[in-house]
């Protein structure tokens, strides 16, 4: 049975738990902590994975001089998309206003958004430290970013035909193949992490249905299913299916919604871009980590929808075309340096987004706290398509695109 099929079918059965045990507490306790530990355990392979696949797909592609081309290409699509889809946010905002649900927050203890947020990046801060590794790559990039860099260094280093670098390079490929290869596995058999993830995730959202939730739900399924493909192939020439990349890419955008931390699947995200669309591994390994930390554009694009409806609803106005384009483009902006506080993008923007337009709501913006699970998983869902078809983007430019038949995807 293909992944895609497996990751559905177990997301399915997390719905039907969720309205089994409808608001029960325990329930909702058990299944936290199972998810958490499955969690940890997508995220223990990112981190014994990624210096050995990024390394080795950063030295792969210096030797053929194609390491720039996927890094423009990543870089130029993730603009693309951020700017186009916050825009397209505000457009949706002005011309369908969603009335924010901006005074249910009475259970909700005094405080604001920025406060909020401001104490998840200084959690984040306080878990740099080495008796706590996992949980500071997991919640910010403060230490996935130098990582990064410092991994790209070496990658570039081994990258030279030098004769003394052929062991060093032929290690790092040999151990790059095996982590290839425990990804796969971990996709394969990775299912009851959607089931535990889309369980929690239907039991904390299951009382969203407003107005305000139904039409953020039908605008991000709008554009992940007809302005990304369109955007896509456009940008393509229309040589590569958008629809065969979203198929075959179901069991990361499905664990990106119902989890919200896309850090914690990366390793899934790559197996899928090589086994099972067909991008060369190098190019997968390379541009799958940089479109984590670039591919912003989904969380963009909620977060205007948010930020715009949440000023309408407080201050009983609308904005004008000037308003709606300055929120556009600091929550693009500010889409860039979202990676900060994963899993909680959308609230990074909207607080950034609502500081740059100079606006005091006095604690309205307290509703899309009690909001972010649904709005950062649907985020986290078009980032996700975005990394994914950018991956794809990245492959298809340098002619590293192989056709797989069905029956050979995973």
């Amino acid at each position: 049975m293909r992944t895609w099929l497996t990751y559905l079918s177990a997301s399915l059965l997390g719905l039907a738990t969720a309205f089994f045990f409808g608001e029960s507490p325990e329930a909702l306790e058990v299944l936290s902590s199972v998810n958490t530990f499955l969690l940890n355990l997508g995220l223990c392979l990112t981190l014994l994975s990624l210096p050995f696949t990024f390394t080795a797909g950063i030295a792969a592609l210096g030797r053929e001089g194609k390491g720039r081309k996927v890094f423009l290409t990543c870089l130029a699509w993730s603009f693309l998309t951020a700017f186009l889809l916050a825009f397209l946010g505000a457009v949706l905002s002005g011309l369908f206003p969603m009335p924010f649900p901006a005074t249910g927050t009475s259970s909700l203890s005094p405080g604001t958004l920025s406060a909020s947020v401001g104490k998840i990046l200084s959690n984040a801060f306080k878990s740099l430290s080495l008796f706590n590794p996992l949980w500071t790559a997991g919640t910010t990039m403060n230490f996935f970013l130098p990582l990064l860099i410092i991994l790209f260094l070496v990658g570039l280093a081994a990258s030279g035909k030098q004769e003394e670098l052929r062991p060093a390079y032929s290690v790092i490929a040999s151990f790059a193949e095996v982590m290839r290869r425990v990804s796969r596995n971990f996709t394969i058999f990775g299912f009851p992490l959607a089931f535990s993830s889309s369980a929690v995730f239907f039991l904390e959202t299951g009382q969203e249905a407003g107005l305000f939730a139904k039409g953020l739900v039908l605008s991000a399924l709008a554009v992940f299913a007809i302005v990304l493909p369109l955007l896509f192939s456009i940008y393509t020439r229309f040589k590569v299916n958008p629809y065969k990349v979203l198929l075959r890419s179901t069991p990361a955008l499905l664990l990106a919604l119902f989890s919200s931390n896309r850090n914690m699947a990366l390793s899934i995200e790559t197996a899928l871009s090589s086994d099972s669309i067909g991008n060369d591994k190098s190019v997968s390994s390379v541009s799958a980590p940089l479109m984590l930390i670039l591919g912003k554009g989904g969380s963009a694009f909620v977060s205007v929808i948010a930020v715009v409806s949440l000023i309408c609803s407080t201050t009983g106005g609308t904005l004008n075309v000037t308003g709606l384009l300055l929120a556009a483009l600091a929550a693009a902006c500010a889409s860039f340096l979202s990676s900060a506080a994963t899993g909680a993008e959308p609230a990074l923007i909207a607080v950034l987004t609502l500081n740059f337009l100079g606006l005091e709501l006095y604690g309205a913006e307290n509703a899309l706290i009690a909001l972010l699970p649904l709005v950062a998983g649907l985020g986290s869902l078009l980032d996700c398509y975005i990394a994914m078809l950018g991956t794809s983007a990245a492959a298809f430019k340098l002619g590293a695109v192989y056709d797989l038949d069905y029956e050979d995807i995973l």
